[in-house]
């Protein structure tokens, strides 16, 4: 079950209604929640719809891919750094979602002690260098396994991807990027549950392990592909004319991304560890051991 944009409060329980009705006829059901409230500071949808969301939809949701103001304005925590960005997920994590794919930030460029040496850096070197606009970073996060040697450090997992920014501002991406990490976890979980049926517990454990950062290499190389073509059929686009994603001209790579130069990188122990001390810390906008308090991010504008 995948939701993105919805403009009202009726609408959103009614689509909490129907997720009851479905795990009810499958329990093994998945909702996917695109959080669309809004960007750049500014909401889409009436103010009151991010308090349903957090309270009545995020709970149900077992993957949550907000952008950064949407998981700000979810979580009421300023995000300013990876660390920030980590203590966010936390918050998400503790309202139920499993996976959070926090799917585009504007990061300060850091190559410091946030990733695992053996990883490369998250700067845009495994990812195939910012160019002259910088880049967007993502940040995937899964609660690990409680017997795994991270579940100390919150019983996160957590993996960072510098993507290039390229030039103009697309209508759909973030639909577009929810809708491909649903594709691409699926068919993740099939290769686990194939492995598992051929009784390769060591390639079933490697393709669970896997899953995440693999959907999320996949997800971010179609998203750059589909942008490029657009771009090189439209020139740069706005949101008011001319950003339509080509997604049909683009079929070849949302069949086949090509994942070269898009590698996640791991966050280390330490970086997870200091996300956790500030999830925990009801000064930077979370309630500890709880849901996160309803403050109203910096980054909000009037």
């Amino acid at each position: 079950m995948l939701t993105g944009y919805i403009g009202s409060v009726t609408f959103l329980r009614a689509v909490a209604k129907v997720h009851k009705a479905l795990r009810a006829a499958n329990p093994n059901l998945r909702y996917v929640c695109d959080p669309v409230l809004g960007d750049e500071g500014k909401l889409y949808v009436p103010t009151e719809l991010v308090e349903v969301y957090r309270l009545e939809l995020v709970p149900l949701a077992a993957v949550l891919t907000p952008n950064q103001f949407e998981a700000e304005a979810l979580t009421g925590r300023s995000i300013a750094g990876l660390e920030d960005a980590l203590a966010a997920c936390l918050d998400l994590h503790a309202l139920g979602p499993d996976t959070v794919l926090l799917t585009s930030l504007d990061l300060p460029t850091q190559a410091d002690a946030s990733v695992d040496a053996s990883g490369g850096d998250a700067n845009g070197d495994a990812s195939g260098g910012g160019g002259g606009l910088g880049v967007i970073t993502m940040l995937a996060t899964i609660r690990a396994p409680v017997d795994s040697e991270r579940a100390a450090a919150g019983g996160l997992e957590a993996w960072v991807l510098s993507i290039p920014r390229q030039e103009g501002s697309y209508t759909g991406t973030g639909d577009l990027t929810a809708a491909l990490l649903l594709a691409h976890l699926d068919e993740a979980a099939e290769a686990a549950e194939a492995a598992e049926e051929a009784e390769e517990a060591a390639g079933a454990e490697a393709a669970g392990a896997a899953r995440l950062p693999t959907a999320m290499a996949k997800v971010a190389a179609t998203v750059a592909a589909v942008i490029r073509r657009t771009r090189e059929a439209n020139g740069p686009g706005d949101r008011q004319a001319g950003g339509e994603l080509r997604l049909v001209q683009s079929k070849r790579e949302i069949e086949a991304p090509d994942t070269a130069g898009f590698a996640p990188v791991r966050v280390d122990h330490a970086t997870l560890s200091r996300a956790q001390a500030l999830h925990q810390d009801p000064k930077t906008g979370s309630i500890p051991g709880g849901a996160p308090a309803l403050v109203t991010p910096s980054c909000w504008k009037e």
